[in-house]
C-alpha cells in the first residue's frame, strides 16, 4: 500500500489557487512547500501566497489535509500557533479533503482562518444545479406515394390526335425528385420541392395534397414521342416520426469541488484545477 505523503493534494490546493487568483486579475506569487522563519522556531509551509495592494504586502499561509477523517479542534489550534509565531500577521487557511469537525469550525472562525474542501464532487453538490441535460428531438419524415400528374385535358387530346394516339395514362410511382417535368421555357420543375411544402403540420397523414402549377408544364412520357402538358400534381402524403433523446452529462467536465465552509458555496474545477465555467455556484441555506 502506497503511503500518502499529502505532496499530491499540496500541489493540487497550490494550482487552485493560484488559477482562482489568476481568474480575479490578482497578481500572486503562490509558493509550495516552502520554510518560513518565525519569531521562535521555522515552519515548514504547504502553500503561501501573498500579493501587494496599496503598497501593503499581504501574505496567506495554507495548511493542506489530505486526510480520510474531518480535521479536529486541535490540528486548528496547532495551526494558529503557527500563524501567531510567523511575523506580518499572515491570513491563514486550511483546505481539507474530509471537511472539518464542530469545533474545529468553532475554533476557525474565532481566529479568522479561512476553512475550505477540495475534493471529488459528490451528489447532494449538484443539489440545485443542471447535471445532465436532455434533448428530445422529434424526427418527421414524409412518405409520398401513388403520385399522379394530371394532364390539361384539351391541350393533351389534342397532341394525342396529332401523334395518332388514343390516349396515355401517367402515373409516377417513384421517387418524386425524379419526375421529369420542365416549364414551357424548358428549366426544370422539382416535384419533391412542391410535395415537401405539402406536407401537413402536425399531422401524421394519409393525407390526400394537390398543387396546381401557375402555368403549364410538361412531362415526358418515357418511350413516347410526346411531351404530355401538366396543370396539377397529386400525391398521398404520410409522414412517420420518430423520438430521439440526446443525453449529456455535465459532471464529467467536473474533477474538484472547492467549498467555503463558513460562506456555504462551491466551486466546480476542472482536473486542471480551473472553475468549470457554467457550473455556477452553490449556495447553501442558513442551517439557522
Amino acid at each position: 500500500m502506497t503511503k500518502n505523503t499529502g505532496k499530491p493534494y499540496e500541489e493540487l490546493t497550490e494550482i487552485v489557487f493560484a488559477r482562482l487568483l489568476e481568474q480575479d486579475n490578482v497578481c500572486a506569487k503562490v509558493e509550495r512547500d516552502v520554510v518560513l522563519a518565525g519569531r521562535s522556531t521555522k515552519h515548514q509551509i504547504d502553500v503561501t501566497f501573498e500579493f501587494l495592494a496599496g503598497s501593503v504586502r499581504y501574505r496567506t499561509i495554507v495548511q493542506c489535509k489530505d486526510w480520510g477523517s474531518a480535521v479536529k479542534q486541535e490540528q486548528v489550534l496547532a495551526f494558529h500557533s503557527v500563524l501567531a509565531d510567523i511575523p506580518g500577521q499572515p491570513r491563514g487557511v486550511m483546505v481539507s479533503r474530509s471537511g472539518f469537525q464542530a469545533g474545529a469550525k468553532q475554533v476557525a472562525e474565532h481566529h479568522g482562518i479561512q476553512l475550505y474542501e477540495l475534493r471529488h464532487p459528490q451528489d447532494e453538490d449538484w443539489a440545485g444545479l443542471v447535471r445532465v441535460v436532455e434533448i428530445e428531438v422529434v424526427m418527421a419524415v414524409p412518405h409520398f406515394t401513388d403520385v399522379r400528374l394530371i394532364p390539361d385535358d384539351a391541350m393533351a387530346r389534342a397532341e394525342l390526335t396529332r401523334l395518332g394516339m388514343s390516349g396515355v395514362q401517367i402515373r409516377f410511382g417513384g421517387h418524386p425528385s425524379q419526375a421529369p417535368l420542365a416549364r414551357a421555357d424548358g428549366t426544370a420543375c422539382d416535384v419533391n420541392t412542391i410535395l415537401n411544402s405539402l406536407v401537413p403540420v402536425g399531422g401524421l397523414g394519409p393525407v390526400r395534397v394537390r398543387h396546381d402549377f401557375p402555368g403549364v408544364v410538361f412531362a415526358t412520357v418515357p418511350g413516347a414521342p410526346i411531351k404530355m402538358p401538366v396543370v396539377a400534381v397529386e400525391a398521398t402524403i404520410t409522414v412517420s416520426e420518430t423520438v430521439e433523446v440526446i443525453s449529456s452529462r455535465l459532471d464529467h467536465l467536473v474533477a474538484y469541488c472547492f467549498r467555503d465552509v463558513f460562506a456555504g458555496s462551491s466551486r466546480f474545477l476542472s482536473a486542471e484545477g480551473r472553475e468549470v465555467q457554467g457550473g455556477g455556484t452553490i449556495h447553501e441555506a442558513d442551517e439557522s
